[in-house]
């Protein structure tokens, strides 16, 4: 990850565009990043946020004057069990890559938002539901 450096600091808004911040935006590519990340927070006594598809309306995925990571590169499927309905991914996968991948196997997401753009990562961070969470679960 070129030893951490990143571009500058960048201005961060929210989806809503009610928020925004300057962060220090890091582009992990792999776990090994994210440690290094971590470390780094800690030696400059700064905050890690974390951020997708950058979908909140609020400003969840904010994280002003610190370390603000953006995974929305953290998109891949990595297994598709299609008998039992079981998917394994990445944390920037958006739930338009999920039911793509899903629904020619016959398989929907029980629960899915209004929108196809936030990633799963930040559903289940942000206890993101659908309309029917209430009878199915969130």
């Amino acid at each position: 990850m070129n030893k951490l450096s990143y571009q500058s600091i960048q201005r961060e808004m929210a989806w809503g565009m009610a928020s925004e911040a300057c962060c220090y935006v890091y582009y992990p590519e792999n776990e090994n990043d994210l440690l290094e990340i971590f470390e780094l927070a800690k030696v400059r006594g700064m905050t890690v946020g974390f951020r997708g598809g950058g979908q909140s309306y609020g400003d969840a995925s904010l994280n002003g004057e610190q370390i603000l990571v953006d995974l929305s590169g953290w998109n891949s499927i990595l297994d598709w069990d299609s008998k039992n309905g079981i998917i394994t991914v990445q944390s920037g996968v958006t739930i338009a890559q999920l039911w793509r991948r899903v629904v020619a196997s016959g398989w929907w997401p029980p629960v899915v938002p209004g929108s196809m753009n936030p990633t799963v990562g930040g559903c289940a961070s942000m206890n993101i539901h659908g309309k029917n969470h209430w009878q199915v679960g969130s």
